[in-house]
């Protein structure tokens, strides 16, 4: 596997669609999971109940692409900025405290972005 690419599993367990991503390290090391679990009980059943209703049914189907594809969209975006930070914390370690990563967020990335800076300005 290529240096930071990820590795996902998904299937359905229990009427619920099940992805599980193995979070990676720079060294290619596993450091994490992420599971997403999606209760797609509700979508089987008015699939099944629904047949002829094709509208309704491409519908439905549409809705549950649309929810899967949001989901790896988001779970793309905190990979993505954690890799960032992760890469400036090997800068610092490094020695270059020249490079300045800031964030504008208030959720608990934009903190550990803050915090990093915080601690870069203090060096």
């Amino acid at each position: 596997m290529d240096k930071g690419q990820q590795q996902s599993v998904s299937q359905i367990i229990d009427n619920h669609y099940v992805t599980v991503f193995s979070i990676q390290n720079y060294a290619n090391e596993s450091v994490g999971v992420l599971l997403i679990a999606r209760d797609i009980s509700q979508y089987l059943q008015e699939l099944a109940t629904s047949r002829q209703d094709s509208k309704s049914t491409k519908n439905k189907i549409q809705q549950f692409i649309f929810s899967i594809v949001t989901i790896l969209a988001i779970w793309l975006v905190i990979v993505l900025v954690l890799k960032k930070v992760i890469e400036q914390a090997k800068q610092i370690a490094s020695g270059d405290l020249v490079h300045k990563l800031e964030s504008n967020q208030n959720d608990e990335i934009g903190i550990l972005v803050n915090a990093l800076h915080s601690m870069q300005e203090r060096l």
